[in-house]
């Protein structure tokens, strides 16, 4: 909401023009690839936008903005085009989730296994059968595995 609708009204007035106009590349392009509207005829465009944007920030930022993420948004127009608008393949609705997981970490020791007890506790408390459920039913842990697979 921010990068789409609010951020070139209220940029405008905090950021030095030079930086606002860099700002608005970025703005343009992420607004065209989230319309399937858009899409269809200014593609190419977002693309153009989105790599003079990367190119103009690093001269004005200096080449140590342009680090991977930043690098990155150059890419996005193919994946649009081979994916459609950002809904369709965008992983901030799993940023929630994140937190609630970053919740159930008590400590930086042994990371995985405090989720998976918070877990086994959560499905334990949920079982209405009165069942318990043991942590290899709960995380589909039957067989050994190797190789992703």
């Amino acid at each position: 909401m921010l990068l789409l609708y609010l951020c070139p009204v209220i940029f405008k007035f905090l950021l030095k023009e030079e930086v606002y106009e860099v700002f608005l590349l970025l703005h343009a392009a992420v607004f065209i690839m989230n319309s399937d509207i858009l899409i269809e005829s200014y593609l190419s465009d977002a693309d153009k936008f989105m790599t003079e944007f990367v190119s103009k920030s690093a001269n004005i930022f200096g080449k140590h903005f342009v680090v991977y993420n930043v690098h990155s948004a150059m890419h996005l127009a193919g994946d649009v085009a081979r994916f459609g608008k950002f809904k369709n393949f965008w992983a901030y609705q799993f940023e929630d989730f994140l937190g609630k997981v970053k919740k159930q970490v008590q400590s930086s020791n042994r990371p995985l296994q405090q989720i998976i007890r918070r877990l086994v506790e959560k499905e334990q408390a949920e079982d209405d059968s009165g069942q318990t459920t043991s942590k290899e039913e709960l995380c589909g842990l039957f067989n050994e595995h190797c190789n992703g697979s």
